[in-house]
């Protein structure tokens, strides 16, 4: 669950730039 939320944060940081 940690590595999925990690995963989830970077996901949508990348979206944000996008």
């Amino acid at each position: 669950m940690q590595h999925t939320l990690k995963n989830r944060t970077k996901l949508e940081k990348e979206r944000h730039t996008r």
